[in-house]
């Protein structure tokens, strides 16, 4: 505690200081001045200015604590709430972790978020919707179709599969014809 208000009086001064020398760091002229610094946003945050460009106040960084430390999410109730906990702390999907958060099985955790996170057949690991349903999903709509036949518990990723199908792309049929005069060579798109 002792050290944060040593620095804060030490930005106090260092602040007090350019301003007497310089004017507020939102004056016209400092904007001149930093105009190429892509972090003068973050210089006239450490001001809250009047309608007039005069000093209001100092941000509460000069005075008093605005990061507090992190505190650890120990227990969540949905598992839509221990995925999204999951994938910001683990960045995947931990389904031990997951348990532990929810006081849930594992299986009633995957039953809650079918359609939403899917067991890659191929890797036998689970994976987000964003992650499982995106890269070439054609390929893997033809591995969890082939998985399917046998375990119906990715009957699911077919499906879901499916609805992210890009559409196919079909070529025109094109017919060159060369003008008479000149010879002109067009291309016609026919139907």
């Amino acid at each position: 505690m002792k050290k944060s208000r040593k620095q804060q009086k030490k930005l106090n001064q260092v602040y007090d200081t350019y301003t007497a020398k310089y004017g507020v760091i939102g004056s016209n002229a400092n904007k001149r001045a930093f105009s190429d610094d892509a972090s003068y946003c973050l210089l006239c945050s450490l001001e809250d200015l009047n309608e007039d460009g005069t000093l209001k106040r100092k941000a509460d960084m000069f005075t008093k604590r605005t990061i507090k430390k992190a505190v650890a999410v120990t227990s969540v109730e949905t598992a839509t709430e221990a995925l999204a906990l999951s994938l910001n702390e683990k960045a995947k999907v931990d389904l031990p972790y997951m348990a532990q958060l929810t006081g849930k099985t594992e299986e009633k955790i995957t039953e809650e978020l079918v359609g939403v996170i899917f067991k890659n057949p191929l890797t036998d690991q689970w994976e987000s919707g964003d992650e499982y349903l995106s890269g070439n999903v054609r390929d893997k709509l033809n591995t969890a179709r082939t998985f399917a036949e046998n375990h119906p518990e990715f009957t699911p990723n077919v499906r879901a599969l499916e609805a992210v199908q890009p559409e196919i792309w079909k070529r025109p049929k094109l017919r060159c014809v060369l003008e008479p005069l000149g010879l002109n060579l067009r291309i016609i798109r026919t139907l």
